[in-house]
């Protein structure tokens, strides 16, 4: 059986592939191959793992295969806090901003300001990244810091919040 597995992954067959992996419980090739093959079947592997109750596979591959909303649920039922930063990490443009706001809720909830702060900031919510950073004493990396700071613009105004906004990650870094 194990050598039609791989005759038909080397083929770039990944469902009969996957298919056959999963019939005979192999389910470490079943991971290997979803995260190579398309959103579709990673989420077919996923719903697998979901009803096996490997948890850490099915939200990784829920993530991947573009679900992350069933990723999120998974790992806030579950209290997969591990998961989450790696569910939210890669937020793009058509990510669900409800389940990112889960998240960052849930992530405050257990202590974790640093990654919540990096959602916020995601998100563009750079005022709340930065109340929470303040009062939480989360530790300001650079990287971090250069995302809290605001693009220099022309105008009065946006230049004074700027100059606000860098004092206070100042203050932050010298603490």
């Amino acid at each position: 059986m194990g050598e039609a597995i791989l005759y038909y992954s080397k083929s770039q067959r990944l469902h009969h592939a996957i298919r056959l992996a999963k019939e005979h419980g192999f389910d470490q090739q079943v991971m290997t191959m979803s995260l190579q093959a398309s959103p579709q079947i990673m989420i077919q592997s996923a719903i697998y793992f979901e009803k096996k109750g490997k948890l850490d596979k099915s939200v990784q591959l829920y993530s991947r295969g573009g679900n992350k909303r069933r990723a999120m649920e998974i790992a806030m039922r579950h209290n997969l806090s591990h998961m989450i930063e790696d569910i939210s990490s890669g937020v793009g443009d058509g990510d669900d901003p409800e389940v990112m706001k889960n998240s960052v809720d849930f992530l405050m909830q257990n202590g974790q300001y640093d990654k919540a702060c990096e959602i916020m900031i995601s998100l563009g919510n750079f005022e709340d990244a930065l109340n929470v950073a303040e009062m939480r004493n989360v530790e300001v990396k650079e990287e971090l810091i250069m995302k809290l700071i605001p693009k220099a613009e022309a105008t009065v105004n946006s230049k004074q919040m700027r100059a606000a906004t860098c004092l206070r990650i100042a203050k932050m870094v010298k603490k």
